[in-house]
This record gives C-alpha cells, structure tokens and sequence, in this order.
C-alpha cells in the first residue's frame, strides 16, 4: 500500500491512502462472494473497483487480507461510477471494523 499525498484543497477529515490490494465481499444475508480491487482507503472510507453491480445505500462486509493486520469491515455504498461496461468505481463508508 501506498501513501497519498494531501491536496490543500481536499476537506476529507482522514488522508486517503492509494492501493491495489484484493478485496473480497458479501452482500448482508447473502453467501455469494464479490471481488474487487482497493483504490484507495481512509478511517472513515473506501473506493474499490469490482465487476459486481451493486446499489446505493447497500451494507457489504468486506476482508481485504493483504494487509497487516488484515481489515474485516462493514461498509455502506454511498457511490457508484460505471468506468467501462463492465467494471464499476464504488466509494463506501466504513460503518464498522471487525475484529480478525
């Protein structure tokens, strides 16, 4: 994982760190597993890009194990940018960590 520089004119309240580390993730009540690939990740968020098509306001638990120590989180999708026709930027808030 990488370091991002602050821009001077980004108000988030936690600097986002860059990476391309593998995610997995399940829908609540659900027990089919989505993939995807860290964008970047804060305290307080997450951006991924995933082929899976997903929804505004949907709950996902998330494991990103590459990472030590491995993240387990439940996040809330609060955007969604289609880049291509078949690969989506999602940017969520981590609502909750879990422990390991």
């Amino acid at each position: 994982m990488t370091l991002a520089t602050r821009d001077s004119t980004d108000n988030r309240r936690f600097t986002r760190s860059g990476s391309d580390a593998e995610l997995t993730f399940f829908r609540l009540g659900s027990i089919e597993e989505g993939l995807g690939t860290v964008n970047n990740l804060s305290a307080s968020g997450i951006s991924f890009r995933t082929k899976h098509i997903l929804n505004i306001g949907q709950a996902l638990h998330i494991t990103i194990s590459s990472i030590k120590p491995p993240l387990n989180a439940l996040i809330e999708v609060t955007r969604i940018e289609n880049v291509n026709h078949d690969e989506y930027n999602v940017a969520a808030t981590i609502e909750g960590i879990k422990a390991s």
